[in-house]
């Protein structure tokens, strides 16, 4: 078998990997490029010899992950990729972005709300007229009690019960 030849296999398993990502068979084809590429290693090392299977080895060990991250990379900017990755909230409410969700959240350090569930530690509460799942700090909130937000983390909106210390 031509030497070309392997890196074409190296190719077509690369080919079947990305394949795999837009076409959902449970892995099969994922699993069956994986395949090719170790196979172009080893025809490499057992038909050229050492140098001619190391320089197969180390295309395959550089070829693999980078043909992934640009992938993932360019993924979610083409049009699959917009058609499956949810970009707006869902909701009864308006519809909006998820950077415009979590900015919304940044505003909310030192509002008050009321539980409007049992918070052991965690559950739900209205604070300025939006339902939040919230957090506390470890401490069993009551529902009906008045709440403070203390701080956010991320998406993690951590309250204390008012005139808690």
């Amino acid at each position: 078998m031509a030497l070309w030849s392997l890196f074409a296999l190296i190719g077509a398993g690369l080919f079947a990997v990305v394949v795999e990502i837009f076409v959902p068979a449970m892995g099969l084809i994922g699993i069956a490029g994986g395949v090719t590429i170790v196979t172009a290693v080893v025809l490499a090392f057992n038909e050229h010899g050492a140098a001619a299977g190391m320089a197969t080895l180390i295309t395959a060990l550089i070829a693999v992950p980078s043909v992934l991250a640009m992938l993932f990379r360019v993924f979610p900017h083409s049009i699959v990729g917009r058609k499956l990755i949810l970009r707006t909230m869902l909701g009864t409410g308006p519809e909006r972005t998820l950077e415009e969700s979590f900015k919304e959240l940044d505003t909310l350090v030192g509002k008050e709300g009321v539980a409007l569930s049992d918070l052991r530690p965690s559950g739900t509460a209205r604070i300025d007229n939006r339902r939040l799942s919230v957090v506390t700090g470890g401490e069993y909130i009551p529902k009906d009690t008045t709440i403070y937000v203390t701080k956010e983390e991320g998406s993690r909106v951590v309250v204390r019960a008012k005139g808690a210390k």
